[in-house]
C-alpha cells in the first residue's frame, strides 16, 4: 500500500472537521468513545460495533475516528485504508506480545513506527478532549452551541433529512423587550434572563435536537425528524415554561416570541430556513409578542377580513365542521378539530351572518397546528357558482364597510 500523508492539527482547539461535518463529528465522537471505553483491548468486538455505527453514519465515521484517536485528518478513502491496516497491525502486535493490546496503543504504534506520521505520540485522555472540543463550539454564557457551530450543523442536518426523506424544523426565538430589561436592571442581571431561557430550552428538547444562541437575545433550535406540528408543540412548551418561570422578578414579565420554518415544505437551504423562521418570529412580535408563528408561503391576491362564519367541508366523502376566521374573494381561513392534508381538494358550504349559504370547491393551501389542539386551514376557491360568488362578494363588501 502506498504511504498516505495525513495532516496533523496544531491544536485540539482548532475545528476537528470541516464546518459541514461538525454535527456528524459530535455524534460519532460520543458513539466511538462509548465503544472504545468498554472494548479498548478487543478489536473484533470493537470492529463489530464500529461497523454497526457505519450503517448509521456512513463512511464519514472512518476519518472522524482517526481524528479522534490520533489527531490526524484523512479523506474517507484514506481513512478506510488506514483503518483496515491498523486492524491488521493490532492483530500482529497482540500475537507478537502474546497479550491483548490497547487499541489506542496499536494506533499510535502504527502511525509512529510504521507510517512515521506522529513524532510525539500521546495516548488521548478522552475527558480532556471532550472538554476542549466543547469549549470551541459553545456559547460561554448559556452553554448552548454557538453561531459558528450552527453554520456547519444546519446544512449537515438538512443533508441527513434529504438522505432519509425525513422532515426537519427550525425554531427562531427572541426574548421580548430584552433591551428594556437590560436598561432597567443592568447587563449582569439581565444575563439571568438569557441563562434561564437557555436552561428551559435544554430541559425541553430531545438529545438529538440542537440548541444555539444565535446572538444577543436570539436563539435557534434545530429539530431533526420533526414537522411543523411537532415543532409547534416544542416551541409552545418552551414559551409557556419561560412565561411561568421564576425569573419573573422586579416587576418584569418574561416572555418570548418565536417563529418556525420547516424542511422540505418551506425551503431546503440552511440560510433560507433560518431567514424564514426569523420572518415568522417578527410576525409574532407584530401580533403582540409572547406568540409562536409558523412560516407560510401563501400569496394573497385579495385582502382578507376577519369573520366568524360557520360551515362544513367535505373531504373524501367525510364531512367536517369548520369555524371561520377570515375570508377574501379568493379563499378563506378556518379552524377544525381534524387535521386535513395540504393540496387536497374539498367541497365547502359556509354560512355568513344574515345571508344564505355559499357553496363551491376549493383546494387546501396550508394547514397549521394550533395550541388548543385544533388545526388552522387555508383554502383557495377553485370553483363556485355565480350566484354563490355574488353572495360571497356582498358579504365581503359588508365586512369592508364595518372595518372602516
Amino acid at each position: 500500500m502506498n504511504t498516505i500523508k495525513g495532516k496533523k492539527k496544531s491544536s485540539l482547539q482548532q475545528s476537528p472537521k470541516r464546518e459541514n461535518e461538525v454535527k456528524i463529528f459530535r455524534d460519532v465522537e460520543a458513539s466511538v468513545l462509548h465503544i472504545l471505553s468498554s472494548n479498548k483491548f478487543h478489536w473484533d468486538t470493537f470492529d463489530r460495533k464500529f461497523l454497526s455505527l457505519k450503517k448509521k453514519f456512513g463512511n464519514e465515521i472512518y476519518p472522524t475516528f482517526l481524528y479522534l484517536i490520533a489527531n490526524l485528518e484523512f479523506d474517507e478513502k484514506e481513512a478506510i485504508e488506514h483503518y483496515n491496516s491498523i486492524k491488521k497491525h493490532h492483530q500482529k502486535m497482540s500475537s507478537l506480545l502474546k497479550r491483548d493490546v490497547d487499541i489506542r496503543v496499536a494506533v499510535a504504534d502504527y502511525f509512529v513506527s510504521n507510517k512515521k506520521m506522529i513524532k510525539d505520540p500521546v495516548i488521548l485522555e478522552i475527558h480532556l478532549f471532550k472538554k476542549t472540543y466543547k469549549a470551541g463550539v459553545t456559547d460561554s454564557l448559556t452553554s448552548l452551541y454557538n453561531y459558528s457551530f450552527l453554520k456547519g450543523a444546519l446544512p449537515h442536518e438538512i443533508a441527513q433529512s434529504k438522505r432519509y426523506v425525513e422532515p426537519l424544523s427550525v425554531i427562531f426565538f427572541d426574548l421580548d423587550d430584552f433591551k428594556e430589561i437590560n436598561d432597567k436592571i443592568g447587563h449582569e442581571r439581565a444575563n439571568l434572563f438569557l441563562k434561564a431561557f437557555a436552561g428551559i430550552i435544554k430541559n425541553s428538547i430531545r438529545e438529538m435536537d440542537l440548541p444555539f444562541r444565535y446572538g444577543g437575545e436570539e436563539f435557534v433550535i434545530i429539530l431533526p425528524k420533526t414537522d411543523k406540528f411537532g415543532a409547534l408543540a416544542v416551541a409552545e412548551r418552551i414559551r409557556k415554561s419561560y412565561k411561568e418561570s421564576s425569573i419573573e422578578k422586579e416587576g418584569i414579565s418574561a416572555s418570548v416570541s418565536g417563529g418556525i420554518a420547516s424542511y422540505p415544505v418551506d425551503d431546503d437551504r440552511a440560510q433560507n430556513l433560518i431567514r424564514k423562521a426569523d420572518e415568522a418570529m417578527y410576525r409574532a412580535k407584530a401580533r403582540g409578542k409572547n406568540i409562536i408563528e409558523l412560516y407560510n408561503t401563501e400569496r394573497r391576491r385579495f385582502e382578507r377580513f376577519l369573520d366568524n362564519f360557520r360551515g362544513m367541508v367535505t373531504l373524501d366523502g367525510k364531512q367536517y365542521e369548520i369555524y371561520g376566521k377570515n375570508v377574501s374573494e379568493s379563499g378563506f381561513y378556518f379552524e377544525t378539530e381534524k387535521p386535513l392534508l395540504p393540496s387536497k381538494k374539498i367541497d365547502f358550504s359556509i354560512e355568513f351572518e344574515n345571508l344564505r349559504k355559499s357553496s363551491g370547491s376549493s383546494i387546501i393551501t396550508r394547514v397549521e397546528p394550533q395550541p388548543e389542539g385544533k388545526y388552522g386551514v387555508g383554502v383557495a376557491i377553485t370553483s363556485i357558482l355565480r350566484s354563490d360568488k355574488n353572495l360571497l362578494l356582498n358579504h365581503i363588501k359588508s365586512l369592508k364597510t364595518k372595518s372602516r
